[in-house]
């Protein structure tokens, strides 16, 4: 990171081990965080991947140089195992974005995210509770094929028998949240690459990025994808 040019990334797309397992890879990375701080443009905000006991493990970490923004819920369609006894099947993991503490939340780059995410539906005017005034009509389209603005729980499935990374991450997930928080052109930064699903995404979108991976393996198949990406995109997304 210390590389990179201070105030140069418009959007950072993180999936750090989450130090919940005994597998070899998954161990807690200290400093990351704090060595972001210096590196993000002034409307830059951070998407992190993780559980709540991620997060809660963490929070001395986050505060208070980082403010919650918001969450979003990526439901899979199954579970990692058969669940505990007692234990509901988890099927989901959250993705939190958070910005500088010292940026006004109105600083940071946003579009309205929008997705095919067929439980949505035109919402009318009506009578908000009294913090929230009068509810215009949203943007919602009640039409199947239109784009409708995204709900706060995302329905993506895993990359169960197809991950070439063990924690890989939907392509379309990722591009979704690129597309939302940057524009066109802009430099998104993913500080731990895995198998180069940020950079394929970003790609996608139109954006530039920059992948951090520790081992070397990861490094060689983020740039065998992004390459495969650049010549045959319509083959390599996911």
């Amino acid at each position: 990171m210390a590389t990179i040019a201070p105030g140069s990334i418009d959007l950072v797309i993180a999936d750090p081990p989450y130090n919940e397992t005994k597998l070899k890879w998954d161990k807690e990375v200290k400093g990351w965080l704090k060595a972001l701080l210096p590196l993000m443009a002034p409307h830059a905000s951070l998407w992190c991947f993780g559980s709540l006991r991620f997060f809660m493990n963490h929070k001395d970490e986050f505060s208070p140089d980082w403010s919650i923004m918001q969450e979003v819920v990526w439901e899979k369609q199954n579970g990692a195992g058969p669940p505990d006894k007692g234990r509901f099947n988890r099927v989901h993991e959250l993705i939190v974005q958070f910005r500088p503490t010292a940026v006004p939340p109105n600083q940071i780059r946003a579009h309205s995210p929008m997705t095919f995410d067929a439980v949505a539906r035109k919402i009318t005017a009506r009578k908000g509770p009294g913090h929230r005034g009068e509810y215009a009509s949203t943007g919602y389209e009640t039409q199947d094929g239109g784009a409708r603005r995204a709900r706060s729980v995302q329905r993506f499935k895993s990359m169960h028998h197809a991950a070439v990374h063990p924690t890989q991450k939907p392509g379309e997930l990722v591009r979704m949240l690129i597309e939302s928080y940057s524009n066109p052109g802009d430099l998104v930064l993913d500080p731990f690459g895995g198998s180069g699903t940020t950079g394929v995404s970003a790609l996608m979108a139109g954006r530039r990025a920059i992948l951090i991976e520790k081992l070397p393996h990861f490094v060689a198949l983020c740039e065998q994808r992004i390459e495969e990406a650049t010549l045959q995109p319509e083959l390599i997304f996911g």
